[in-house]
């Protein structure tokens, strides 16, 4: 739950303080928007897209996450890495491709997060997702509240290896 995801944070110490600025694409889900709202809480600098605008996404908005409403190269200009969540129970859609498309391009590292995977059959969809080759997709259930400390982990371990590259 989001204090678990706010200890994890904050026993990362200068891994988290060197790696400000999160951009959510999908923004608006049940399990993402609680994981961006942690961070916005913890001073992160967030952004985030998704296709339609919500009570979730107004309600980020109004706690200071920059929301777009549609996915735009522009987007990413100013952020350190993104999370980009597909729905694991429908499968890369155009969208989908299209996005992948616009991260290549930015060469921003990207965890990349299987959305909705609450059972072995949505697994197993969630694993089709690795075609995206965006590299490991972290199964996330916002029904079961399942997988968004592991994509936190994931987003640290990303973090890491981006720091570890700029120190060099």
């Amino acid at each position: 739950g989001p204090r678990m995801i706010q200890r994890r944070l904050r026993d990362s110490g200068d891994l988290a303080r060197a790696f400000r600025r999160v951009h959510f694409i999908g923004i608006g889900g049940a399990g993402m928007s609680g994981i961006a709202e942690v961070l916005v809480t913890l001073g992160y600098t967030i952004s985030g897209s998704d296709q339609n605008e919500s009570l979730t996404t107004r309600r980020l908005a109004k706690m200071g996450a920059t929301v777009h409403r549609g996915h735009d190269a522009a987007n990413l200009t100013d952020v350190d890495v993104v999370l980009f969540v597909v729905d694991a129970t429908v499968g890369a859609t155009d969208d989908d491709e299209n996005c992948v498309k616009l991260l290549r391009r930015a060469g921003k590292p990207v965890v990349l997060i299987a959305n909705k995977v609450d059972d072995q059959r949505t697994e197993a969809d969630a694993a089709a997702l690795w075609s995206l080759g965006l590299g490991q997709p972290w199964p996330v259930s916002a029904l079961h509240g399942r997988g968004s400390g592991d994509a936190l982990d994931a987003l640290l371990e990303v973090q890491g290896k981006f720091l570890d590259k700029a120190s060099q």
